[in-house]
């Protein structure tokens, strides 16, 4: 029968790789699986339901929406402009957020090749990628250094680079605050870039994928207290709430951003526009330069919340996502993942309260639920502390029982160290789990 064919060619085979569905899997940003959640991953993908528009798929729209403006709501966003877009990942909503931004500076592409984009030296890859894949010249992605005590995005430097560039005569038009940076969970301060934001004229936003969904939590909303300032954020589902791969949300301020960068005006036989209804009201919308480009629905119907996705994602064929979240948030409660979020910042503060008192390692810089450790020094060199941090991690690894990353810090001298990296994002993450680290740390540390 089928299940056992897929156990005789796929379960060894599958095996041969990570297995990120055990808490003990430290490494990167790893959120695991509800079972639960792919019953409507099945269910989503055997409806098939076409839903580019609001009256292709009326409930499923609907209810996309409305866990849209949730997490709207979470971000600060006033709920009568906001919307967002589901897309396959954070990277894939960093993307979109990169064009929005560009349309909003360049909506005719004229001097482009101005156009410079800003982040920090430890913001995730696909940012700076984000942002070459949108147009913008290699050269024109800003990476800004940070400070060496806490992580984040140096303001200082980045208020220094504007400065700079603008004098050269290029076009700052985005700025990306890391809300919970991949190797340190570094929070960029996000006030101090709107008000840069402000004075450049550029587009604020926020790449979420990691501490997106602390904003549920009191500790999170202090650490981040400014995210309601921005343009735009993501969240990263598949990272957070244990649904598989892959779902995240892009969310911005003024939902006609999304249709200036995504809508179209061109002409399709095969689908009855709505675009003349749109067009007449250009001289008395609010949004002239976004009236003509509905195709699926009408001005007043998008501001109604009656939906058309293809006037404001790049997706056509795309699958309900918004069920899945709707229905791990239904299932559980919204009160039950604040807890949850809660539980994984108590448990990277146990994980480092732990490793402070354990002989043979230094905790180093960490944030939200991302805890970073090396050897210890005890007078050695850089080069000898990095040798022995790095021998420490291939031996837990080795011992395939618990699994941690690398990450590096930079001290006030300038000296980079190597560190092991630990991120508690699992949804089974628990006591058992730091236990289960230390205890493989102390084998390791007395082979």
């Amino acid at each position: 029968d089928l299940l056992s064919f897929i156990q005789l060619n796929l379960a060894k085979p599958l095996a041969s790789g990570f297995n990120t569905a055990n808490p003990a899997f430290l490494g990167y940003v790893v959120g695991g699986v509800l079972p639960q959640a792919n019953v409507l991953d099945y269910y989503i993908h055997s409806v098939d339901a076409i839903s580019i528009a609001w009256h292709t798929a009326p409930f499923l729209t609907r209810l996309e929406s409305n866990v849209i403006q949730w997490f709207g709501h979470i971000a600060g966003y006033p709920r009568h402009t906001s919307f967002g877009i589901f897309s396959e990942g954070a990277s894939t909503a960093n993307f979109n957020a990169t064009v929005v931004a560009r349309q909003k500076k360049f909506p005719t592409s004229e001097n482009l090749h101005l156009a410079t984009m800003y982040c920090s030296s430890a913001a995730h890859f696909c940012v700076s990628r984000a942002a070459r894949m949108a147009g913008i010249v290699p050269t024109n992605c800003r990476l800004i250094p940070t400070d060496p005590a806490t992580g984040s995005l140096s303001v200082a430097a980045l208020e220094a680079q504007l400065q700079a560039d603008v004098a050269d005569g290029l076009v700052p038009f985005l700025l990306v605050a890391t809300i919970g940076t991949t190797s340190l969970g570094a929070m960029d301060n996000v006030g101090a870039m709107a008000g840069l934001a402000k004075q450049y004229a550029c587009h604020l936003h926020c790449d979420g994928a990691l501490g997106g969904f602390f904003l549920l939590t009191e500790r999170g909303q202090q650490l981040m207290p400014d995210v309601a300032l921005s343009d735009s954020v993501c969240f990263d589902f598949h990272k957070g709430m244990g649904l598989p791969s892959a779902t995240s949300l892009l969310v911005v301020k003024d939902r006609h951003d999304l249709v200036a960068a995504f809508g179209s005006s061109d002409e399709m036989e095969y689908v009855k526009q709505v675009t003349t209804a749109a067009t007449q009201r250009v001289n008395s919308s609010p949004h002239p330069h976004t009236a003509h480009k509905f195709t699926f629905c009408t001005e007043s119907e998008f501001d109604a919340d009656l939906v058309s996705f293809a006037d404001c994602s790049p997706d056509l064929s795309r699958a309900g996502k918004g069920l899945k979240v709707w229905w791990t948030i239904k299932l559980h409660g919204l009160d039950a993942w604040t807890a949850h979020f809660n539980h994984l910042l108590d448990m990277a503060e146990a994980a480092r309260s732990e490793l402070a008192a354990l002989p043979g390692v230094e905790v180093t810089v960490g944030h939200l639920n991302v805890v970073t450790f090396r050897a210890s020094a005890n007078g050695k060199s850089v080069a000898e502390c990095n040798k022995d941090t790095n021998t420490l991690l291939a031996r837990v690894n080795a011992r395939n029982n618990v699994y941690l990353s690398t990450a590096s810090t930079v001290d006030q001298d300038g000296h980079k160290y190597d560190t092991c990296r630990a991120c508690f994002q699992h949804v089974n993450i628990s006591l058992g789990t730091v236990e289960l680290l230390l205890t493989e740390l102390r084998e390791c540390l007395c082979p």
